[in-house]
C-alpha cells in the first residue's frame, strides 16, 4: 500500500525487524519525528539515498530520501530543500528515479508498485 509517492507501508509483527534494526550497524535508531501514527524512527547510516524506516508494533513504513538530515550540514539542508519543494510543489521522492539508481549501482529492485493491475 503506499502512503505517498515515497511511502510503502507494511502490515505485520515487527518485533523480529524492530530487534535486527537496533542490533544493526547500518541503521541509528531512536531518530525523532517518527511519522504520523509509528513509535520508533530509524535512519540508514549513509549521507544520500537514506533509507528511513517508521516502525510500530503492526507495521512499518519505508521512505527513501535523496538527503539524509542527520548526516551533517550539507545533507540536512538538501532535506530540507527536498521537504519544502514536496510541500509547495507537492512532489516526492520518485520511485522510478530511485529504482533507476539502485540499478546502476548493481541493485536490482523490481518496478515501483503503481496500484494498477
Amino acid at each position: 500500500m503506499l502512503d505517498t509517492m515515497s511511502e510503502v507501508m507494511f502490515t505485520g509483527d515487527t518485533t523480529r525487524l524492530i530487534a535486527q534494526l537496533n542490533g544493526s550497524s547500518l541503521f541509528s535508531g531512536n531518530q525523532p519525528n517518527p511519522h504520523p501514527g509509528y513509535t520508533g524512527n530509524y535512519r540508514q547510516n549513509t549521507a544520500m539515498w537514506s533509507m528511513q524506516i517508521n516502525t510500530s508494533g503492526t507495521g512499518i513504513q519505508i521512505d527513501i530520501d535523496r538527503w539524509n538530515p542527520n548526516w551533517g550540514a550539507v545533507p540536512a539542508g538538501g532535506h530540507v530543500v527536498d521537504v519544502l519543494q514536496g510541500v509547495i510543489g507537492r512532489t516526492d521522492t520518485n520511485q522510478s528515479s530511485v529504482r533507476s539508481a539502485l540499478i546502476g549501482r548493481g541493485i536490482y529492485v523490481g518496478k515501483p508498485c503503481t496500484g494498477e493491475q
